[in-house]
C-alpha cells in the first residue's frame, strides 16, 4: 500500500512536469505560476480549470494545516506547570463546537502576514526550521544512545557506530541546506528563532511569577493570623515593577503566541502533521 502510494504520488508530479516541458521547453520561462500559461497553450479553457484546481487545492491544504496548528496551539495552552507553553487565552474555544477559535484567528492573522513575503524566502525559512529541529533531534538520538540505558520497543542495529553511521551523513546533509541558504533567509530565520526563544523565556518567567501569587494567597488559610501578611506579599509580588504589567505574562504570551502560529503554519507545509509529527515526537521510543 505504501509503495503504490509514493509512485502514484511520484507520477502525479512527473507527469504534468515532462507534459509541460514537452510544450515549452524553454527553462527560463518556468517561474511560479507558468503552468497555467502552458495549459493555455494548447486549449485556452485548460489553463483556467488549472487555476481553479490550484486554488481549490490551496484551499483544502490550507484549512488542513490551520486544523492542525491550531489544535496543536490549543493543547500548548492547556497544559499545567511545566507542560503550558503558551497562556490560557489561547485555549478558548467556541462553547457550540468546541474549536479552539482564539488559536485559529492566531493563525489566521500570522498567516495573512506571512503570504506577504516572498515565496522563495518562506521556503528557504522553512528550511532553516525544519533543518534545526532536524539537529537537535539528531542530537536528542545521540545523546539517549550513550546516557539512557532502559530497553526500548526499537533499537538501532550497530550499537554506537551504527548510530554514527546513520547520525553523521543526515548531519552534514542538514546542516548543508543550513548554509546554502540566501543572507535574507539567513538574517528573517535566525531572528525569528531568537524572538521565540526570548518569547518563550519572558513567558515562562511571568507565568511562574504569577504562579507564585497564587502560592501566596492559597499558603495560608483565610482568617489566621498569616493571611494578612500573606495578601500583602502576593499583592507585592503582582504589584507592576519597572513600569511593567504583569498581567500573569499576557502580553509576553500572545506575542509568543503568534510567533508559535506563524512557525507552526509555516512548519506544516509539509503536510497536515508536519506541525507535530517528526522523529522528536517518537525520539523515546527509539534508542
Amino acid at each position: 500500500g505504501v509503495a503504490i502510494a509514493v509512485v502514484a504520488a511520484m507520477l502525479n508530479f512527473a507527469i504534468p512536469i515532462i507534459c509541460g516541458y514537452a510544450i515549452a521547453p524553454d527553462a527560463a520561462k518556468w517561474t511560479d505560476g507558468y503552468f497555467a500559461d502552458v495549459a493555455r497553450i494548447r486549449f485556452g479553457w485548460l489553463g483556467d480549470c488549472v487555476v481553479a484546481a490550484s486554488v481549490i487545492s490551496n484551499l483544502g491544504q490550507f484549512n488542513a494545516q490551520m486544523a492542525v496548528a491550531s489544535r496543536a496551539m490549543w493543547a500548548m495552552a492547556t497544559g499545567t506547570g511545566v507542560g503550558r507553553k503558551l497562556p490560557a487565552v489561547v485555549a478558548t474555544e467556541w462553547s457550540r463546537f468546541r474549536t479552539p477559535a482564539a488559536a485559529i484567528i492566531i493563525v489566521a492573522i500570522t498567516t495573512s502576514v506571512l503570504i506577504l513575503l516572498p515565496f522563495q524566502l518562506l521556503i528557504q525559512f522553512e528550511m532553516i526550521l525544519v533543518c534545526v529541529t532536524l539537529n537537535m533531534e539528531f542530537t536528542a538520538f545521540m545523546w539517549l544512545k550513550y546516557k539512557d540505558t532502559s530497553p526500548r520497543p526499537y533499537a538501532v542495529p550497530g550499537g554506537k557506530f551504527g548510530a554514527w553511521l546513520i547520525t553523521i551523513p543526515k548531519a552534514v546533509l542538514v546542516s548543508a541546506n543550513i548554509i546554502l541558504a540566501t543572507w535574507q533567509a539567513h538574517a528573517f530565520g535566525w531572528s525569528c528563532q531568537v524572538l521565540f526563544i526570548l518569547g518563550y523565556v519572558l513567558f515562562r518567567c511571568t507565568y511562574h511569577r504569577s504562579a507564585r501569587v497564587r502560592k501566596a494567597y492559597q499558603a495560608t488559610p483565610i482568617g489566621s493570623a498569616g493571611s494578612s501578611a500573606a495578601a500583602a506579599d502576593a499583592a507585592d509580588l503582582a504589584r507592576p515593577q519597572h513600569g511593567t504589567r504583569p498581567a500573569q505574562g499576557a502580553w509576553s504570551g500572545l506575542l509568543y503566541a503568534f510567533f508559535v502560529g506563524g512557525g507552526a503554519i509555516i512548519r506544516s507545509a509539509d503536510g497536515p502533521a508536519g506541525a507535530a509529527d517528526d522523529a522528536g515526537d517518537d525520539a523515546p521510543l527509539v534508542r
